[in-house]
Order: structure tokens, then sequence, then C-alpha cells
């Protein structure tokens, strides 16, 4: 598999494609977190509209915005990057995924926020807790 490989709208990787689209998900992930981390601190806002109060029902008004505009910042980063064909699979953990095959098993890259290239895998039906090094199959990766 030299290139980019699409069935049935999933996208494959192979080991040196997915490494090299990591930049951009590294820098679309983190802005992504912070954004979480923001539309949080701003859930926790208790916005009640006053009909009496209208300095506060402004205030509100404001908060309210952006709320929604931070939600809707969050929801285009991760249509961008789960536009590249890789998959968030845990924000808090900052955990991503891409799908691949080794042989003609169906399985996927992991990475996570923090290291600094694609350094593990696991099937499909797993999670993370059951990820193994990379280096197992590393050199079969880059081949197909």
């Amino acid at each position: 598999m030299n290139r980019l490989q699409k069935t049935h709208d999933q996208i494959y990787f192979t080991l040196e494609q997915a490494q090299a689209l990591l930049p951009k998900i590294k820098r679309l992930a983190k802005r992504l977190m912070k954004i979480k981390k923001s539309i949080e601190i701003y859930d926790l806002i208790d916005v009640e509209f006053d009909d009496d109060n209208y300095t506060e029902h402004i205030r509100n008004l404001r908060i309210n915005k952006q709320f929604h505009k931070l939600h809707y910042e969050f929801f285009t980063l991760l249509e961008a990057i789960e536009g590249t064909g890789a998959i968030v699979k845990d924000l808090d953990l900052g955990l991503i995924d891409f799908f691949s095959f080794h042989g003609t098993k169906e399985i996927l890259l992991c990475w996570k926020i923090g290291e600094p290239k694609l350094s593990h895998w696991h099937e499909v039906h797993e999670g993370y807790e059951q990820r193994r090094p990379i280096f197992f199959l590393e050199d079969e990766l880059k081949e197909e």
C-alpha cells in the first residue's frame, strides 16, 4: 500500500503516511484540547436571563455567545482532524488513532499527545490499555 487507501469512506495509512500527518494532527489536537477546557469553564457559569437587569442581561448574552462560538470552533477543529482520516478516540487522554493494515488485518496506529511519534498500535476491537509497541510491526508496515 504505497498511497492512502480509502475503503468505504475509511482512510487507511501506512506508518510513514501517518507519521507525516502527525505535526498537523498535533497542532489541531492541542488547540482542540484547549477549547474543550474553555468550554468546560464556561459550562460552570450559571447564565440566567433577567429582564429587569439590563447590564446583567447583556453580560449573559456575551457569555452565551462566547460559549456557542467555542462549541463551533471545537466542532470545526474536530471535523478538520477527522477529515484527514485520523480518529479522535479520547480527547481527555489525547488519544488519536489511524487505521492501517498489518498484512490483511485491519489495525489502529495509536498516538497520544506528548509522544514524539507514532510508537504504538492495537487491534480495532481493542483500546488504549491493549496497545503494543509498533517496532514489532514497523518494517512490515513501511513496506505495505
